[in-house]
């Protein structure tokens, strides 16, 4: 029986909560189950990838599995078979699941729809990043009130996401996953860069970081997407760092409680000085510890969905 996590509209208040609770348990050290035990999960990674890779790696070894490893440069991928024919060979191997990232927008629902397991997207394109926007909601609950799935606690919220939103798959799921919840969120982008309010489920878009520094919770940062950036565009980092970067100088004035998150990796000296970056109101380190907590979470949701016990 398949089961997917494929966009943040699957996350409804009820499942959500499910989630959040789940995490807050895994968080304060609760043992994850063994619900991949004799199970092979398969990481098909089209696109490169640090922190995301490590901790769906670290959460199917917690759960018992056992990590496939699909490197495109050395698999039959690069030598043009499909990726519905990889999925064949995948299913007749006995694999059970696939994290899938990859550059295309609606990857992961192509996986789904040919592979008959788990399906996790883990970055499709400018797209979606669902297990990246749930970790840091919670991170947000938590910080704001006190357990990863008080979630209550980000009404009224105010949020800005600031960067390159055109090209940003987690800003369009860290958006509408905060909305949900009733956050406000805005953007903040060069003009260039933007994005339409609805995709982001924002209230509206500036251009300029100041326009909202004093007004805004939390700042969650975003990194030029050079890969992404079409050969035309010109990149000017000194216009960009004067009206988008957020200073230890701009930090000062903004609001005092206000928190920092950047979903990695960080281009430091570009959109966060170093004074931030080693500022407690960074937030970057429970971003990090609740990543593997997160993926946890949710592969034991979808295996219990799918069937399989926990």
């Amino acid at each position: 029986m398949s089961a997917t996590f494929l966009g943040v509209e699957q996350l409804d208040a009820g499942r959500l909560g499910v989630l959040g609770a789940r995490v807050d348990e895994l968080v304060h050290g609760a043992a994850a189950s063994r619900c991949l035990e004799g199970r092979r999960v398969a990481l098909l990674f089209l696109e490169p990838s640090t922190r995301t890779a490590l901790s769906f790696e670290a959460a199917i070894d917690r759960l018992g599995g056992r990590t496939v490893r699909i490197d495109p440069e050395s698999s039959s991928l690069v030598k043009d078979e499909s990726l519905r024919d990889t999925l064949r060979v995948l299913a007749a191997q006995g694999t059970s699941g696939v994290v899938v990232r990859a550059p295309w927008v609606g990857t992961a629902d192509v996986v789904a729809r040919f592979f008959d397991g788990i399906v996790v997207n883990a970055g499709d394109g400018v797209g979606q990043h669902p297990t990246q926007a749930l970790q840091d909601v919670c991170v947000l609950a938590r910080t704001r009130g006190g357990r990863a799935d008080a979630f209550g606690a980000l009404e009224g919220c105010r949020v800005a996401i600031v960067g390159d939103l055109r090209h940003s798959r987690v800003a369009r799921s860290v958006g509408r996953l905060l909305a949900s919840v009733g956050a406000e969120v805005v953007g903040v982008a060069p003009r260039e860069w933007s994005l339409d309010p609805k995709a982001l489920g924002a209230v509206g878009v500036t251009d300029g970081i100041d326009d909202v520094l004093d007004e805004v919770d939390v700042f969650y940062m975003l990194r030029i997407q050079h890969e992404r950036v079409g050969a035309n565009e010109r990149v000017d980092l000194s216009g960009y760092r004067a009206r988008f970067q957020l200073s230890g100088h701009r930090l000062e004035r903004a609001r005092p409680d206000a928190v920092v998150l950047h979903p990695g990796p960080v281009n430091r000296g570009v959109e966060l000085d170093d004074i931030v970056l080693s500022s407690p109101r960074m937030l970057d380190g429970l971003q990090y510890a609740y990543g593997v907590p997160t993926r946890v979470a949710v592969l034991e949701a979808l295996a219990e969905e799918a069937g399989w016990g926990l």
